[in-house]
């Protein structure tokens, strides 16, 4: 029966009716005493008994028969592990021996045993990078990576045999399509192969570079390829945008090289060459509508809008640049145009000066009646004038709306051998007369300054990351380059430095001398730290530009607490503080305060006064000067009052130079803040100032303001002078404005002779508008009487309280209804003849 189903034995028969388990291994980071955790063997090891020890393996499929360094091992040197010595050390092995019965037995469990050696090749496993995300437990091969994993062996034998036993790895080119930075920078799909074998640590593992390199097999070009470029170029993926994840993938070539890859040049130089897009022409077919044309996509813009406007957003210097990464020379179209179009150009512009001289000949000749030589000089003056306006006009217009701006600064390019700027780099092209003749330049500097894509030279900054240019400042960056000829182009990247005079603004602290910007360029430079790095002041000098003439001096600044980050510079101590508080001489305190421009001079409770008038928080402007200066804390800085005082500069009280009139700001509110800014001139003169007059005599006269048109005061604006005018202003509000009567309301706006002038008008006045009063009032009365007696039938007594009642209703309704309108007529009159 048994043989009926293939089976050679009655085992057989039974051993395929049992429901047996895969054969498992020990594994990390996981509970010990479970069999997914210990494996198969360590499990039925602990069997004491012989015979159920039996039944524990026959309950297990057969394990595969293993070459030493297997995959899956935990680690290199460990004998209990069958993955890592191989199947027949494993089964050789005493503690098995004693497991199994004999080695014979413990082989027997396992399938695939070669008969020879040379019987047996089996499929390699594949070389592991380096995943920390796989790193649990033990460090394991797909953890620490296959060169990492085999370097912990001992002996180089040992190595060999096991990195021997993976298949050999892609050799890479730098920044390759593999390269995800997400991962690490510096991994070999980034680095390149070149670079990865020339490290110590991979010359140690494999014995040289070249055993490194010869050990990973580089890809075939395709036969349907002339191209010797390596990954295909990628679009971006729009929908992985919106949470990008940094691959290439994801970004697409281009983002990937420009912004990820260590070089942009040897990224892109392993990949295809981009497509040259069209604009896409119907946008909802081809979904521009969506996510791709709100980025700006290439795919809907067209490559020519892509990198005419938008070269500079993906990082390129120049639009040839963008334009040169999908294959089309730009620049050298533009050559090959001006060579065709040359000789038009010429002929074109001879002939307009051709017709020149005709017109400038006719003109002096004939029209004129001039002689040869007049006509002579016509003819040079006319074509200098056109000579001139074709330079500085035509061409210079025309040029600067069609060249192309900011050259590239060019790195040497290996492997490339073409005579060109992009190969040999900018620091050859602009030193050899041979190349920059070529284009134009009759010196290396002009052909350098040319570029002007330099990186901006940099000084040292607090509060931010260390080795960071813009944090170390470019003269520590580039003075860590050992090499001075590499340190000399470190140099050559930046655009030059401004001179700095001492204690320059952005100073972190007056005694830092390894701070251009407190030190003084001259000093900075004449530095032996700068010698040694430079190899010579004048070289230090000659990166920075030359001294300016009649440097106008920085501001005296006053403390802000709010500007108080980081290194407390000047901008937070002021000036004062700021120059005193470093490791400065009495003399260098004098010279860093001395070389700021003079600051004013305050009389007490000036208009830039911003403290409470209870005196918790004083200012100079506040206190006053001689207050200010006679504090001993300011003898101690100047060396006395009197050259404190003399270091300001006095404002003289005359005409222009008088403090302005500060109107209240309506953004104020409540009374914290009682300074000139926020509640106006009036109002601390009037209540702040111990005697208003000298207060007000140290300001500008207020403007006399007309009223603003009814509805088109804002609410908070509607009970000031501003909306109300001047007029109203005094003559309402004097009192509450704590002024003794509004005269002097008004003569604080200039108009002095208002009290005069009103008496004047009440004298001359009086006598007409009493009379017209009066007349008024006698007919009143005269219709009063005539109505009571004849049409009401009254008597005397009820006449008389009628002719009271009229005329209180007479004078009530002159003095709320009639005279108030009529000064608003006259007003209208008053504000027509002024142009309001």
């Amino acid at each position: 029966y048994y043989e009926t189903e293939g089976h050679a034995s009655q085992d057989d028969c039974f051993r395929a009716r049992f429901e047996r388990t895969d054969w498992t291994y020990q594994g990390t980071d996981c509970m010990e005493g479970f069999e997914g955790c210990d494996g198969a063997d360590v499990m039925c090891s602990r069997v004491t008994n012989p015979i159920y020890r039996g039944f524990c393996f026959e309950g297990y499929n057969h394990a595969p028969y293993l070459d030493p360094f297997s995959e899956g091992r935990l680690g290199p040197n460990r004998k209990d592990d069958e993955r890592c010595v191989g199947t027949k050390a494993f089964c050789e092995d005493a503690e098995r021996i004693e497991s199994y019965g004999s080695t014979e037995a413990c082989l027997k469990r396992r399938t695939g045993k070669p008969s020879s050696p040379s019987d047996r090749q089996p499929g390699k496993a594949d070389f592991l990078p380096e995943d920390q995300l796989a790193c649990r437990g033990d460090p394991t091969e797909k953890c620490l990576g296959t060169e990492k994993f085999c370097g912990q062996l001992q002996s180089s034998q040992q190595k060999e045999q096991c990195l021997t036993s993976r298949r050999p790895p892609q050799f890479y080119t730098e920044s390759s399509t593999e390269c995800d930075p997400s991962k690490g920078e510096f991994s070999e799909p980034c680095l390149g192969t070149e670079k990865w074998c020339a490290n110590e640590l991979r010359v140690e593992l494999y014995g040289s570079e070249e055993k490194c390199r010869d050990f990973r097999r580089k890809q075939a070009a395709s036969a349907s390829s002339s191209s010797p470029r390596g990954g295909p170029w990628i679009a971006p993926d729009y929908e992985c945008l919106k949470n990008g994840d940094g691959t290439e993938k994801c970004e697409g070539t281009e983002r990937f090289c420009q912004f990820r890859s260590p070089s942009s040049d040897a990224c892109f130089a392993a990949r295809e060459l981009g497509p040259f897009l069209l604009p896409a022409v119907d946008s909802s077919s081809t979904g521009c509508s969506g996510a791709k044309e709100q980025q700006g996509g290439e795919a809907c813009a067209g490559t020519d809008s892509w990198c005419h406007d938008g070269f500079r957003q993906n990082n390129y210097r120049n639009e040839d640049e963008c334009f040169r990464r999908r294959g089309f020379e730009q620049e050298k179209m533009a050559r090959k145009v001006v060579d065709r179009f040359e000789p038009l150009f010429k002929d074109t512009i001879l002939q307009y000066a051709k017709n020149v001289t005709l017109n400038a000949v006719y003109r002096d000749l004939i029209r004129e009646a001039g002689n040869e030589t007049s006509a002579m000089n016509a003819v040079g003056a006319d074509l200098g004038r056109y000579h001139k306006m074709l330079k500085e006009e035509v061409l210079s217009s025309a040029i600067e709306k069609a060249a192309p701006k900011d050259l590239q600064w060019h790195k040497p390019q290996p492997g490339c051998t073409k005579y060109e700027e992009v190969c040999l780099g900018t620091d050859v092209w602009c030193s050899k007369p041979e190349y920059y003749k070529k284009d134009g330049y009759d010196s290396q500097r002009a052909c350098f300054i040319a570029r002007r894509e330099k990186t901006p030279w940099r000084y040292i900054n607090s509060e931010c990351l260390a080795d960071f240019e813009h944090c170390d400042g470019t003269d520590v960056v580039c003075s860590r380059v050992q090499d001075p000829g590499y340190r000399d182009s470190c140099f050559a990247a930046r655009t030059r430095a401004a001179w700095l005079p001492k204690w320059a603004p952005g100073c972190l602290a007056a005694g830092n001398k390894d701070d251009e910007r407190c030190a003084g360029t001259k000093d900075f430079c004449n530095a032996e730290a700068r010698i040694k790095s430079y190899g010579s002041a004048e070289t230090c000098l000659s990166r920075r530009e030359a001294a300016p003439k009649g440097v106008k001096k920085p501001e005296f600044l006053l403390g802000n607490f709010f500007k108080c980050f980081g290194d407390k510079d000047e901008t937070c101590k002021g000036t004062e503080e700021f120059c005193s508080s470093g490791r400065l001489s009495a003399e260098e305190v004098l010279a860093c305060i001395e070389s700021r421009a003079n600051p004013p001079f305050y009389e007490a409770d000036s208009p830039t006064c911003t403290s409470s008038p209870d005196g918790w928080t004083p200012s100079e402007a506040c206190l006053g000067t001689s207050k200010w200066c006679a504090d001993k804390s300011r003898v101690g800085i100047y060396g006395s009052k009197d050259r404190c005082e003399a270091f300001r500069k006095k404002a003289e009280k005359k005409g222009a130079n008088l403090r302005k009139w500060v109107a209240p700001s309506q953004a104020c509110r409540g009374n914290d803040d009682q300074s000139e800014q926020c509640k106006g001139t009036e109002y601390v003169c009037q209540w702040n100032a111990p005697i208003s007059d000298f207060c007000f005599s140290d300001r500008e006269t207020g403007p006399f303001l007309l009223p603003k048109k009814p509805g088109t005061c804002p609410k908070a604006e509607s009970a000031m002078e501003s909306c109300l005018g001047t007029d109203n202003w005094c003559h309402e509000r004097y009192q509450q404005n704590n002024y003794p009567s509004e005269g002097e309301c008004f003569s604080r706006r200039g108009f002095t002779k208002h009290d005069q002038m009103v008496k004047a008008i009440v004298e001359k006045m009086s006598p007409v508008i009493t009379k017209i009063i009066l007349d008024k009032g006698k007919e009143i009365v005269n219709n009063t009487v005539y109505y009571q007696l004849i049409h009401e039938r009254g008597d005397e007594k009820s006449t008389k309280t009628a002719i009271i009642d009229a005329c209180n209703n007479y004078l009530e309704k002159l003095e709320k209804e009639t005279l108030p309108k009529a000064m608003g007529e006259y007003m209208k009159k008053v504000r027509r003849a002024a142009g309001a």
